[in-house]
């Protein structure tokens, strides 16, 4: 629903003013060189964002975050997983320049008692992540509407 509205939005500003809006996908872990180097205008990015040089725009609305798995996984049948719980699986992280902050955001060192939580592989596309989860060697965190999205029989 978000992104038929942005769409809305940007055909709106090329009837109005000539906007043109070209489309390229960035890597997950490099949300915001591409803008911070002048390669593009705008992006889609996660939260948070604390660079200066950065305006946020747009908030998406928070999401559910789902843990993915491969059908051969411990928790795959599981419908609820504690957030203590990742300190037993292995969690994907994404490679890329991003700030720790941000990636620490994305994959959380320890569990909020404390726990570590291991992440020994990184992907750099969602595709390779769900991929990587597929295996049933490593999970991966995706939101919900990501999670409702994909076609793939190979994970739950």
């Amino acid at each position: 629903m978000v992104y038929e509205e942005i769409t809305r939005n940007f055909r709106a500003l090329h009837d109005k003013h000539e906007v043109v809006v070209g489309v390229q996908d960035l890597p997950l872990g490099s949300p915001f060189s591409a803008v911070l180097n002048g390669e593009v205008d705008a992006a889609i990015a996660e939260m948070p964002v604390h660079e200066s040089e950065l305006i946020v725009g747009f908030r998406f609305p928070a999401q559910d975050q789902l843990l993915a798995v491969g059908l051969d996984h411990p928790s795959a049948h599981r419908t609820v997983i504690d957030v203590e719980e990742l300190a037993e699986v292995d969690l994907l992280h994404r490679i890329g320049d991003a700030p720790a902050y941000w990636k620490t955001a994305r994959t959380p060192a320890t569990t909020p008692s404390g726990a570590p939580i291991t992440s020994s592989a990184g992907f750099t596309s969602l595709e390779q992540g769900l991929t990587l989860a597929a295996t049933g060697d490593c999970a991966g965190l995706v939101c919900r509407p990501v999670a409702e999205r994909s076609l793939r029989g190979d994970l739950h």
